[in-house]
C-alpha cells in the first residue's frame, strides 16, 4: 500500500511538472509570436514608407514617356 501511494504521489508530481513545463512554452511561444508580427508590421511600414518615396520623386515603375 505504500508503494502505491508513493507512486501516485510522484505520478501527480510529475503530471504536475509537465503542466508547469507545457504552460512555459506555450508563454514563450506566444511572446516569439508577438515578437514576430511586431517585426513583420515595422518591416510593412517601412515598405510603405520606401515606396512613397519612390513614387513621390517620380520613380514610378510605370513612367509614360
Amino acid at each position: 500500500m505504500l508503494l502505491k501511494s508513493f507512486v501516485y504521489s510522484a505520478n501527480r508530481l510529475f503530471n504536475l511538472h509537465l503542466q508547469l513545463h507545457c504552460r512555459a512554452k506555450e508563454k514563450e511561444h506566444a511572446e516569439l509570436q508577438k515578437k514576430s508580427r511586431r517585426a513583420l508590421k515595422k518591416t510593412r511600414r517601412a515598405l510603405k514608407s520606401n515606396t512613397l518615396m519612390f513614387e513621390m520623386k517620380g520613380g514610378g515603375l510605370f513612367k509614360q514617356a
